[in-house]
């Protein structure tokens, strides 16, 4: 019996998914005190809801909640702007925004050139490079002039 091989899968979200013990309590501390949005709720009363903060999503669910070695992180463009606003509101930060460098793990691809983009989004841009005639690199340098058509 052959071991089956892994399918090349392009993960680019995550959703988390935190146990709580009060669905409608968790709600309100999320979206009032750390700036999340309320996305959905499901069940009368609620055992399961979705709230936003951005484009990252993060599920609540109703269950006896364990904090031991669950850590959840969020990459925010504006962390200053939040972390006071959340200050504003009451909620107690362990640790405050500071600047940090963060290294980053780039994958290399088949080739052995280090790219941020997955293997789909390089397979979408050929494809939007071939449809829209474009023959140069990133590293390339041109300017566009729009033409109007002749009627």
């Amino acid at each position: 019996m052959t071991t089956p091989i892994a399918p090349d899968v392009d993960c680019e979200q995550t959703h988390a998914g935190l146990a709580v013990s009060d669905i409608r309590a968790a709600i309100d501390f999320y979206t009032k005190q750390l700036g999340f949005t309320l996305a959905f709720t499901d069940g009368d009363p609620p055992t399961f809801a979705g709230v936003n903060l951005g484009h990252v999503q993060m599920f609540l669910e109703l269950g006896t909640p364990s904090p031991a070695g669950c850590s959840v992180y969020f990459v925010v463009g504006n962390a200053d702007e939040l972390y006071q606003f959340q200050r504003a509101n009451g909620v107690t930060v362990v640790e405050p925004p500071g600047d940090r460098i963060e290294r980053v793990d780039v994958p290399l691809l088949d080739d052995g050139v280090a790219s941020p983009h997955t293997r789909g989004d390089l397979r979408y841009i050929q494809e939007l490079k071939k449809k829209h005639g474009i023959d140069y690199d990133a590293h390339a340098s041109y300017r566009f002039v729009e033409r109007s058509k002749a009627p």
